[in-house]
């Protein structure tokens, strides 16, 4: 028991240290299924930033999962390992992933991406999925099945030729930016455009 109580004790001390985090500080309230939902525990009443909340969160949650490793290479090392090279690397590598854990989630929270760009950026991923899906799905089951409908091959065709367009339309209306250069890209060329042919009808004058 003393060769395993310790790395027990630890999964023990951070189990229990996530159940008070959620449950106690944090208390997550959820609205799936969007992803959404808003701090009920003490981190709201004390007034700690929900980025904090969550980064903590996190880092607990890896930490049982580092504790639960820490279980099987206890065991391991007990029944082979006590006499190999592995009595001197265990240290570093258990080091290691308790700094990974402590550290791999700061970058992500002190870099969260301008919510309403990552939107487009998601939408303007999933617009080709959706377009593309339902011939995918048509095609596959025409094969499996050995069915065949020429009406159907030839509307999946026409809307594999419309997902350009479709995408098109897509990051115009969602991305604002690209559509206010592209808007003003075709101004100014038909501004242009309509100068010279006025220059060209006065000289003619």
């Amino acid at each position: 028991m003393n060769s395993v109580k310790w790395t027990m004790f630890n999964l023990h001390f951070w189990s229990v240290m996530m159940d008070i985090g959620y449950s106690i500080f944090t208390c997550p309230f959820l609205m799936l299924p969007a992803l959404a939902g808003f701090a009920l525990g003490l981190d709201e009443v004390l007034g700690i930033p929900i980025v904090v909340g969550i980064y903590i969160l996190i880092t607990l949650f890896l930490a049982v999962g580092i504790a639960i490793v820490s279980i099987f290479e206890n065991r391991y090392y007990l029944l082979f390992g006590i006499k190999s090279w592995w009595h001197y690397a265990r240290y570093s590598f258990l080091s290691l992933n308790y700094i990974l854990a402590l550290t791999c989630f700061i970058l992500p929270i002190l870099h969260v991406p301008e919510q309403k760009h990552a939107l487009a950026v998601l939408e303007k991923i999933l617009t080709p999925v959706f377009v593309l899906f339902v011939p995918a799905v048509y095609f596959a089951f025409s094969v499996v099945k050995n069915y065949h409908n020429q009406a159907a091959n030839n509307f999946c065709i026409i809307i594999i030729a419309l997902h350009g367009s479709i995408s098109t339309i897509v990051m115009l209306y969602i991305h604002e930016p690209y559509r206010k250069y592209c808007s003003n890209a075709f101004y100014g060329a038909f501004k242009a455009k309509k100068i010279e042919s006025s220059i060209v009808t006065s000289v003619v004058k």
